[in-house]
């Protein structure tokens, strides 16, 4: 009940407290460093990697290497056999088959 008596008072504190507003005005040459921004080139490397990158023949050049790139090397990948060679002289085979038994697994 309380808070139902003091809303009134809060809505019109907030009605009040735009009396003293005043219209937004931007800084002086807002206009003149936003053009200079959008006009100029970037000086750091990272924004120079960005603005390469945003261009639209850039991006898609991009894409289509890595794409072909991908068609490439999976076209490429069904001409390749593996060759399995069966060479037990290796020193980890045989000591992993003289340590354990792998035929015999009882504890």
């Amino acid at each position: 009940m309380k808070d139902h008596e003091s809303f009134p008072v809060w809505a019109d504190g907030v009605y009040n407290s735009m009396e003293n507003a005043a219209r937004a005005t931007p800084s002086p040459f807002l206009l003149t460093q936003v053009l200079q921004k959008s006009q100029g080139r970037p000086s750091g490397t990272w924004e120079m990697i960005t603005y390469w990158l945003t261009k639209p023949a850039v991006a898609f050049s991009i894409l289509f290497l890595v794409v072909a790139l991908n068609v490439l090397l999976i076209a490429g990948n069904g001409n390749m056999q593996l060759k399995i060679t069966d060479n037990n002289n290796d020193f980890f085979t045989t000591s992993i088959t003289s340590v354990y038994d792998v035929d015999n697994i009882t504890p």
